[in-house]
């Protein structure tokens, strides 16, 4: 058995472009838009396969403090309102519509979006990086720009091109866990109202009282906090899986975290006295 492969790569240069975006969740997106509304070709590539990152792929369904936000961010709540996606708490909304309102502003701004693109190496000279390589269906395409962007959430293309990093605790090593979000419906909107959280409800006593029932019925959920939020009539995401101690850099070990997560969501959405209370 060999213990390693050798490989030679020979990338072609697909294209250039001013400016190149990595990552298109909330920030990365914003860059763009701002970017290529400046008058700059942008190109913005995300391994998902819809714009938003935690907002749409990490079903966060829920926006803190952007009444203090202006530019891009005000500009897509008023869009989701348009669309009938934001919540009557103006907080929460729809992960569908958020798609499509990311979608619809890179069309308007001209950005070159590429999904299912992970970027995987990035070249640099005196210190600045020229061109990335990313891996998808296509193949293994590389691209240049004069000016890139790490919005990877990781700062996975500041450590391909040779940045330092740290992670977590500096003594421990410990970093915050991971959170799998599930989305319910059919719930009853009469009966689920005291466990809500938002402005009108609050958040602390909904989560305790959550905490509660669930508990009831026998439950003792990894999230000692579990907290839901309404999307819209009978539609609800819950907040109730934490994962403790898993490496982001491990892709096994976020397999197993997702696969637990999946489990412990599945036996608090199934469990018959929780859905009778619901």
């Amino acid at each position: 058995m060999i213990s390693s492969i050798s490989e030679q790569l020979f990338t072609p240069v697909s294209a250039r472009f001013d400016v190149i975006v990595a990552g298109g969740g909330p920030a990365g997106f914003a860059a763009a838009v701002g970017a290529a509304r400046m008058g700059n070709s942008v190109a913005l590539f995300d391994v998902n396969g819809a714009l938003g990152g935690v907002w749409t792929a990490g079903l966060l369904c829920h926006i803190i403090d952007w009444r203090n936000k202006s530019g891009t961010m005000a500009e897509i709540m008023t869009r989701l309102r348009a669309e009938g996606g934001a919540a009557e708490d103006d907080h929460s909304y729809d992960p569908e519509v958020m798609k499509y309102v990311l979608d619809s502003m890179a069309r308007e701004s001209g950005i070159r979006v590429q999904l299912h693109t992970r970027v995987v190496a990035a070249q640099h000279d005196l210190g600045r990086v020229s061109s990335i390589a990313t891996e998808s269906k296509s193949g293994r395409e590389a691209w240049q720009a004069a000016v890139f962007i790490d919005a990877t959430g990781d700062g996975d293309l500041a450590a391909l091109a040779g940045c330092g990093f740290e992670i977590g605790h500096p003594v421990t090593g410990e970093t915050q866990p991971m959170s799998l979000m599930a989305v319910l419906a059919g719930l009853n909107d009469v009966n689920v109202a005291p466990f809500v959280c938002g402005p009108r409800h609050g958040h602390k006593t909904p989560k305790e009282r959550l905490l509660s029932i669930l508990r009831e019925g026998g439950l003792e959920p990894s999230y000692s906090a579990p907290t839901l939020f309404k999307i819209a009539d009978g539609l609800y995401a819950l907040m109730g899986n934490h994962e403790y101690g898993v490496s982001a850099l491990d892709a096994h070990a976020i397999t197993q975290a997702s696969m637990n997560a999946r489990s412990e969501l599945r036996q608090i959405e199934v469990d018959p006295g929780i859905r009778t209370s619901w």
